[in-house]
């Protein structure tokens, strides 16, 4: 990573938390043209506005990139799931899951978070570092909305 990536890396406490390598990279290429000929929509979070398009829409797939950047998608586009690994472009994570949320009347909730991934297979503690920041960006999460998996 590069020097400011580092520093924004330490910024946001990610060096605590292990990276992740996709256990699945045998099948990346296939995953990838799965996708052919649709545009994925991948949301990059950096606010709760960025997730008024896909709040309320189901399951949604989460990666936390090595440098912090956090994307999200549809788990389901044009009747295609996308994969953790073509969110993250194959690359390292920190944390990956899933998520479901909902606005209602300038309600912000998180009705289900989980660090479910077949590909990364990511460690519990990530779930409670995503699970203080969509705090911070002003969602509401029930301790009961939080699930442990693989």
């Amino acid at each position: 990573m590069s020097d400011d990536r580092n520093r924004r890396a330490d910024e946001l406490g990610l060096r605590a938390l292990p990276l992740c390598l996709n256990l699945q990279a045998n099948e990346y290429m296939d995953e990838l043209r799965s996708v052919e000929g649709i545009e994925v929509q991948i949301v990059t979070v950096i606010r709760m506005d960025d997730l008024r398009g896909i709040a309320n829409e189901g399951t949604l797939n989460y990666v936390l990139l090595e440098e912090g950047d956090f994307l999200v998608c549809e788990q389901r586009q044009f009747g295609r799931h996308i994969h953790h690994s073509i969110l993250a472009s194959g690359k390292y994570v920190r944390a990956a899951g899933e998520l479901e949320i909902a606005l209602l009347d300038g309600e912000a909730i998180v009705m289900s978070l989980s660090n479910n991934s077949g590909h990364y297979r990511p460690r519990p503690e990530c779930l409670d570092f995503i699970a203080e920041m969509l705090e911070r960006l002003g969602f509401e999460v029930p301790t009961d909305s939080i699930k442990q998996s693989n």
